[in-house]
């Protein structure tokens, strides 16, 4: 084999190497950001429930406030 022949296979064989190494390493970051993203998910899903909470909760205070409001102006008149 010629020298330049040998100098390829090598080169080659490294750059195979490195791009082993960097799928690897995509391979794990990929995996970070499904994490990322499951558990951003998650807190999309809270912060939506707990704002319908809030907002069933307010409708229903606003309701007595204005029951108590029609009771209290009913017996002042």
């Amino acid at each position: 084999m010629a020298e330049f022949d040998k100098d390829a296979i090598q080169l080659l064989g490294e750059l195979n190497g490195k791009v082993d190494r960097v799928l690897c390493e995509l391979q794990k970051l990929n995996g970070k950001v499904a994490k990322h993203e499951d558990r951003l998910d998650k807190q999309d899903k809270i912060i939506e429930r707990h704002s319908t909470y809030f907002r069933i909760v307010g409708f229903v205070v606003s309701i007595i406030v204005a029951v108590i409001g029609a009771i209290v102006s009913f017996f002042k008149s």
